[in-house]
């Protein structure tokens, strides 16, 4: 409507040049056809399915032009030839249909077995963490009898010490009284040992 009145509102001298001439060519048809009153809704929906038809049949028609094209160069098909593809194609769906039941046959073999390994490392795992507490608790009780024997080799490093020295009595290792005796008498009774003389 604005395109309208802005028609009627320019002098008649200036309308070719400052109106008509800024306009886009289907806009301008709407303004021409509006103030004649030729311009109808249903016409212009009609025309605009037209302009489509148009369209859609010259592609059909350059698409059959085509095609027309390459069939006069190639020539059709012979059945023989149509015979032969089909074969063909029959064998090559036949032959994939093999392969895809084979795959599908070591699919579900390989799926079996996964399950079966998942299900030896879950009872692996189990029998892991028991080793892994008996291990522990062997570990401590080795500790346990590596302690026990440093200690023994300390009291029989000590006992040996004590009963390595000569001038100790060899019950209650107390220091015998050596001084003022001779080399042949013995130094517990202070007697002569008829061996060293």
């Amino acid at each position: 409507m604005m395109d309208v009145l802005t028609w009627l509102y320019i002098q008649q001298v200036t309308i070719a040049t400052s109106y008509l001439g800024g306009l886009s060519p289907a806009r301008r048809r709407l303004a021409g056809r509006t103030l004649l009153g030729a311009h109808d809704a249903q016409v212009e929906a009609l025309r605009s399915r037209a302009d489509q038809a148009r369209k859609d049949w010259s592609a059909a028609k350059s698409t059959l032009e085509k095609t027309l094209k390459v069939r006069s160069e190639h020539g059709p098909d012979e059945v023989g030839d149509l015979q032969a593809r089909q074969a063909q194609w029959t064998t090559e769906h036949e032959e994939t249909a093999a392969q895809a039941h084979a795959a599908t046959a070591e699919l579900s073999k390989l799926a079996r077995r996964h399950q079966a390994l998942t299900d030896q490392a879950k009872a692996a795992e189990s029998a892991q963490q028991a080793a892994r507490t008996a291990a522990g608790e062997a570990e401590k009780e080795a500790r346990s009898w590596a302690r026990a024997e440093r200690e023994a080799k300390g009291l029989y490093k000590a006992l040996r010490e004590r009963a390595a020295d000569p001038t100790a009595f060899p019950i209650c290792h107390q220091k015998l009284v050596t001084k003022g005796l001779k080399d042949e008498q013995c130094p517990l009774c202070k007697e002569i040992d008829p061996g060293q003389a």
